[in-house]
């Protein structure tokens, strides 16, 4: 009752009967006249609001210690109810003020309903209601009911009885002789082998159906739940062994039946020299109790050994004899070498394991694998910008998204459309086909291709003999470009790196000259501002690296030399010829 009670003003405290109660326990100790006076003090609101302004304008200790305990309380009410439950026992010591004196008849009656009342608790939050109110609702509908709750069973020493029971059952008691009957039974896997999986920590997982609809695909994450809940089930398997092995007074023996005893102990005693308090994953493997049992007996324990006859019913079963063989020190030592050996190897090619399994031109640089000689380092390091939604990109725009719509403008635009200077019913009619949105079309820098229409580099462009925008390629480029350390290049030498990138344009022109065109929206720095010479070369030096690959990449490609390169700066309206010796040599 004086937990019902505890557990009632947790729930709403300005419940007066349940907090009369709670306050007159020897919990808290508040004496009757003690309740009169707190009572009388403010007589209008409940005995809780009355209870706070008597603590608080006199200063009563049992107040201030109830109010402390009860915002603690409160605070967990969101957990479990089983938490929130065996909190109290243990906060309160309520055990000793249940049971009393060592020579109460009914302590471990009282001691047993207590830990029924947790029991109930825990397979009510089990279910589908969780929560304290739905808890205290679920007690008060049993209640009126009529049905009632079971009480636990009461146990004396004196009883001349033996009791068959579950170990759940057997919480709270204890008896002078257990008996833990079957310990070699294996463990019920069952609920990882379900199609569908739900587990409030995992989700739900589910098995798929293959194309033909008559048969079912396990996929890699119900697997790892089905381990999950089998974690969980062998933590839970434990508690329960420890709670059988717990209840006796002065002796307790434990059967098992198994149909290789010899294996089964051999096999424990050898991995009992490996166990720890450390290899949980060592006892998550086996099957049952028994193994549990005899891995932490160790060598030192020698368990009785007894085989069954099925030539009479009636027969006694008799005790062996048989010896278990001695290990074999010897053989253990040549496995344990072995075990080194093997787990010493070392892969011949290890530099390569640690090359990604592709780049994009933009993150290479000269010595990329020097700086990340890890695969999964080097894909950390590669930003993904989100994208940000339009109603939001207005406010937003940078230089670097304006440079971004003109590219794209380049890319889709019609030469021969744009000869008659018509940028923005160019720009309208790609809008009206979708190659851009209204948002990226007005973006675009209309004065930066007014000046391209001017420019000679238009009029190649108009009378090239082929012309490919957009050109995507994936090259394999040796590895050993990509660092300078002497020892990595010998480990690389025979390895490659596959690199995917795009083009911005690919043409030959009327003479037969195969050419690269790359586009640069980069801005003039300041300082540069009068020296146009000086911003030319800062932009072969800027992206000389990238145009290397480029053209690495269009000779594979186009199974002929590259003759020259061009930036187009849409800052200066001009084409830039880059010189091949300012490039790398792969």
């Amino acid at each position: 009752l004086l937990v019902l009670n505890l557990l009632h003003i947790i729930d709403n405290p300005t419940r007066d009967i349940y907090l009369a109660g709670a306050l007159k326990s020897p919990i808290f100790n508040v004496s009757l006249s003690e309740l009169a006076v707190i009572r009388r003090y403010h007589k209008d609101g409940s005995l809780f609001d009355a209870l706070r302004q008597y603590t608080k304008e006199t200063g009563f200790p049992k107040g201030r210690y109830f109010l402390d305990k009860l915002t603690a309380y409160r605070a967990m009410a969101s957990e479990p109810v089983d938490k929130l439950i065996w909190h109290l026992y243990s906060d309160t010591d309520i055990f000793a003020l249940a049971t009393g004196g060592s020579g109460d008849p009914s302590a471990s009656a009282k001691r047993a309903n207590l830990l029924m009342l947790y029991d109930y608790a825990r397979k009510f939050e089990s279910g589908s209601f969780k929560g304290l109110n739905n808890f205290i609702r679920y007690i008060h509908d049993v209640l009126d009911s009529g049905a009632g709750f079971d009480s636990a069973p009461s146990t004396s020493e004196s009883e001349n009885a033996v009791r068959i029971m579950t170990i759940h059952q057997s919480k709270g008691l204890e008896f002078p002789v257990v008996f833990l009957c079957d310990c070699g039974a294996s463990f019920n896997d069952s609920d990882k082998s379900e199609r569908v999986l739900l587990d409030r920590h995992y989700g739900t997982t589910l098995k798929l159906s293959d194309a033909s609809g008559l048969a079912t695909v396990d996929t890699v994450f119900r697997r790892a739940e089905a381990l999950g809940i089998a974690a969980k089930s062998r933590d839970e398997e434990i508690r329960v062994l420890y709670v059988a092995l717990t209840r006796a007074i002065h002796r307790l023996i434990v059967t098992g039946a198994t149909a290789k005893p010899e294996k089964l102990l051999t096999e424990c005693r050898l991995l009992s020299e490996i166990a720890t308090p450390d290899t949980a994953y060592l006892f998550h493997e086996q099957s049952g109790y028994l193994p549990w049992i005899l891995i932490a007996a160790g060598r030192e324990y020698s368990p009785t050994l007894m085989t069954a006859t099925t030539a009479d019913e009636n027969e006694v079963i008799a005790p062996l004899t048989e010896e278990i063989p001695p290990l074999d020190e010897e053989r253990i030592e040549q496995l344990t070498e072995e075990y080194r050996r093997r787990f010493a190897y070392v892969y011949p090619r290890e530099a390569a394991a640690s090359l990604p399994a592709k780049l994009s031109v933009s993150e290479l640089y000269p010595t990329i694998l020097d700086d990340y000689d890890d695969a999964v380092k080097l894909a950390d390091t590669r930003k993904r910008r989100m994208r940000l939604p339009r109603f939001r990109q207005a406010e937003q725009d940078s230089p670097a998204d304006r440079g971004t719509a003109t590219h794209q403008f380049m890319q889709f635009c019609d030469f021969t459309k744009l000869m008659a200077g018509d940028v923005e019913g160019e720009i309208a009619r790609l809008v009206q086909m979708r190659y851009l949105d209204s948002h990226t079309a007005s973006l675009i820098d209309r004065a930066m291709l007014t000046r391209f229409l001017a420019s000679d580099l238009y009029r190649t462009l108009s009378e090239a003999s082929s012309l490919r925008r957009e050109l995507r390629f994936n090259i394999r480029l040796p590895a050993t470009a990509f660092t300078d350390s002497h020892d990595a290049k010998e480990a690389l030498r025979n390895e490659s790196i596959l690199v995917q990138g795009i083009m911005d344009c690919v043409f030959t022109d009327r003479d037969g000259k195969l050419t690269i065109l790359d586009y640069k929206t980069d801005r003039i720095p300041y300082e540069m501002r009068g020296d146009i010479e000086a911003f030319k070369k800062l932009l072969i030096e800027r992206h000389g690296e990238q145009l290397s690959y480029y053209r690495a990449a269009c000779t594979a490609m186009m199974c002929h030399p590259v003759e020259r390169i061009l930036l187009y700066a849409f800052a200066i309206g001009e084409a830039i010829e880059v010189p091949f010796d300012a490039l790398r040599k792969l």
